[in-house]
């Protein structure tokens, strides 16, 4: 899943006078309709891609998104990207509408229209959420229970097959008194504070600048991809925050977040260039945990950069 939460941010610098800041959810659902029904929603017709708990890896089947609730709208648009493939032996009109989901939560249907024998469509279904403001226990957990409908005509009347899914949402305040912070990285002090990139020689690294930032005055900028060691302390839970701003293709077009030189998130869309982008990782507690973001195949030669800005190791 990937949606991109836009808002404009005041900044202190006459060059900076608007910052456009985006969240990142990252999960892929495939659904398949075959035989004479839809395909029960098991390991072979969902597919997920998006976040798993560490050590395991990047795996598919995940269907769990996390999404930290500070510094976004009131209003959290969000957006599943879907892909159907029917392999009946007839075409169908497809819809996807709300089931079951909690209070708050704004889930319009959506009609996919007509899907011929052995096609497949890609699609986003939008859906929005009140921001919760503030949450006191520090994450808040809920599930948005969706159906997928098949019909034999045009005007959605004619039921063929449906099933349901379901999709799990973690909204975690950082500001709440359960967590501590760590670690906070703003590079305010004109310092790298331990971010590298290792596909750079010593005169393509990455630098603190003064181009775009999150937190006054300076963020980071690499060529490649931005690397760092954190080791959170023995507990229960522990997450990165972190914001980037791409301002490459190169940059965008193999993102992906690794984590112990394993691959752990990708985004079935490409982010958006030129805007903040604000993500969220779950780390392993007690151990090191190595991050690396951006596409680990970027060349140190290219002349564009991305920028990383307001990173924060939290813990309960």
């Amino acid at each position: 899943m990937l949606k991109i939460l836009e808002f404009m941010k005041k900044a202190k610098k006459i060059l900076m006078a608007f910052i456009f800041v985006g969240l990142i959810s990252l999960s892929l659902l495939t659904l398949t309709i075959g035989g004479r029904i839809i395909q029960e929603f098991g390991e072979d017709s969902v597919k997920y891609r998006g976040f798993v708990n560490p050590p395991l890896g990047y795996n598919d089947s995940f269907p769990d998104y996390y999404i930290t609730i500070n510094d976004v709208p009131d209003i959290l648009d969000m957006s599943i990207a879907l892909q159907i493939k029917n392999q009946d032996g007839e075409g169908y009109y497809f819809k996807i509408e709300d089931v079951n989901s909690p209070s708050g939560w704004e889930i319009d249907p959506m009609e996919i229209g007509r899907i011929g024998v052995d096609g497949t469509r890609n699609f986003v279904y939008s859906l929005s959420k009140h921001n919760p403001i503030s949450i006191a226990e520090g994450r808040k957990t809920e599930t948005v229970e969706l159906v997928v409908k098949a019909y034999r005509d045009e005007d959605y009347t004619d039921l063929y097959s449906q099933d349901n899914f379901e999709v799990t949402y973690h909204f975690i305040d950082r500001k709440s008194d359960v967590w501590t912070i760590e670690e906070h990285n703003n590079f305010t002090g004109g310092t790298n504070e331990g971010w590298y990139s290792p596909t750079h020689t010593s005169t393509r690294k990455s630098r603190v600048s003064e181009g775009y930032y999150r937190s006054f005055p300076y963020s980071i900028r690499t060529r490649g991809t931005f690397k760092k060691t954190f080791t959170p302390e023995e507990k229960n839970e522990a997450y990165l925050i972190f914001s980037v701003r791409p301002v490459a293709t190169s940059f965008v077009r193999g993102f992906q977040i690794r984590i112990n030189g394993r691959t752990h998130f990708k985004p079935d869309i490409e982010p958006s260039m030129h805007k903040w982008l604000q993500f969220i990782v779950p780390f392993k507690p007690g151990e090191n945990n190595t991050i690396s973001i951006g596409d680990p195949r970027s060349s140190s030669t290219i002349n564009e950069f991305a920028y990383l800005d307001d990173v924060y190791l939290i813990s309960k």
